[in-house]
């Protein structure tokens, strides 16, 4: 029997674009447990928690979009008539951030409070430079390299990028299609990798120039960006897709309980 000291009070339930769930089980600031489950009831016993549980909900599945410029953190009088969190959208060049990705972001900036730069996100197939200032998501640019890649048969992280793909991507962005043909048939994934980062290097170049840069990405897309972001001579704060999900729910319970 779990003591009332260890029971949680609240959890934090994010859905994924496929239907599956993880959870975080939360007693005030502190996380008791993570589960996933292939729907919210297994979810739910997963965790060890009743049905009726509070709970803070990023679902990617919902159509609910902030337009940007808007700060990452929801206004906290509709966080409580709604405990969930939006995507948010661009409308030029169009893009959107999934609840999920916000969330992550969220948990970034709860952990750096004061820190304006770029975040590059890397989820569901897709990249995301993101422009934040004062707690707020400015603009951004996304990329379809991490699926790309993997329609290729070259997963971003399977291999180290080829940095000389990666230069001449960058020099010669108008033989990308002919390079990547030549790397398919031969089966060179060092070079797939290369060729398209150093296309989305080139195009994100104002995101990255002269800024500071988070990544947060799974381990095996974060080596990949790491090795491309290292040729261009940058560094980057690097983060836990999961621990920022995980700290994003708790900036959000934040919100709903400020402290005095």
């Amino acid at each position: 029997m779990q003591s009332t000291t260890s029971f949680p009070e609240w959890i934090g339930v994010l859905r994924h674009g496929s239907g599956t769930f993880t959870g975080w089980a939360y007693r005030g600031r502190s996380t008791l447990g993570q589960a996933a489950g292939d729907t919210a009831s297994r979810l739910m016993e997963h965790l060890g928690v009743p049905a009726k549980m509070p709970a803070i909900v990023a679902d990617d599945s919902a159509h609910g979009l902030t337009a940007l410029p808007a700060a990452i953190l929801p206004d906290a009088a509709d966080l409580t008539k709604n405990p969930s969190l939006n995507g948010m959208e661009q409308t030029a060049p169009a893009a959107i951030l999934s609840p999920s990705a916000r969330l992550r972001i969220a948990g970034f900036l709860a952990l750096n409070p004061d820190w304006d730069g770029v975040v590059l996100l890397v989820i569901d197939g897709r990249s995301h430079w993101v422009h934040l200032s004062a707690g707020e998501a400015v603009s951004m640019i996304s990329f379809l390299t991490p699926m790309l890649a993997a329609n290729l048969g070259a997963p971003l992280g399977d291999a180290a990028p080829d940095i000389k793909a990666l230069t001449n991507s960058q020099s010669r962005p108008e033989a990308l299609a002919a390079h990547l043909s030549s790397a398919d048939l031969t089966g060179d994934e060092a070079a797939i990798a290369g060729y398209l980062l150093g296309a989305e290097l080139s195009a994100s170049k104002p995101y990255w120039l002269g800024q500071n840069l988070a990544l947060i990405a799974d381990r095996r897309s974060a080596s990949a960006y790491r090795a491309a972001l290292a040729a261009q001579g940058l560094t980057v704060t690097e983060t836990d897709a999961d621990a920022m999900a995980q700290n994003g729910f708790i900036a959000l319970h934040d919100c709903l309980n400020p402290v005095a």
